[in-house]
C-alpha cells in the first residue's frame, strides 16, 4: 500500500512539474522496527529543523546506524538508545561499528 501511495505522489508530482507548477517529490518513506518509529524519523515539520522541533523525539544516522533521544535544550545532544521505546526491538543489534 504504501509503494501505491509513493507511486501516486510521484504522478501527481510529475503532472505538476509539466504544468510548471514548483513541486519538490518526497523520498520513498524509510521502515523501520514498528510504525511509531517510523512515524517519528519520517516526520517533517514546516516550522522547524528536525534538531529544534519539539515534536522530533528520535535521531537516526544511517552510516553507524545509531539511534538516539534528542536533548532539546538548545543544543544538538542526544541519548544513544539500543532499545525502541515503542515496541523493545533490539537496535543495538542492527548497529554497524565504524
Amino acid at each position: 500500500m504504501k509503494a501505491a501511495v509513493w507511486f501516486a505522489s510521484r504522478v501527481v508530482f510529475g503532472l505538476l512539474e509539466r504544468l510548471g507548477m514548483p513541486s519538490s517529490m518526497p523520498s520513498m518513506p524509510t521502515t523501520y522496527c514498528c510504525d511509531t518509529m517510523t512515524r517519528q524519523l519520517n516526520q517533517t515539520c514546516d516550522q522547524h529543523e528536525p534538531e529544534d522541533c519539539p515534536d522530533s523525539l528520535i535521531a537516526f544516522w544511517p552510516k553507524s546506524k545509531t539511534y538516539g533521544l534528542r536533548i532539546h535544550d538548545g543544543g544538538t545532544a542526544i541519548v544513544v538508545i539500543d532499545v525502541c521505546p515503542w515496541c523493545g526491538a533490539d537496535l543495538h543489534s542492527q548497529r554497524i561499528d565504524p
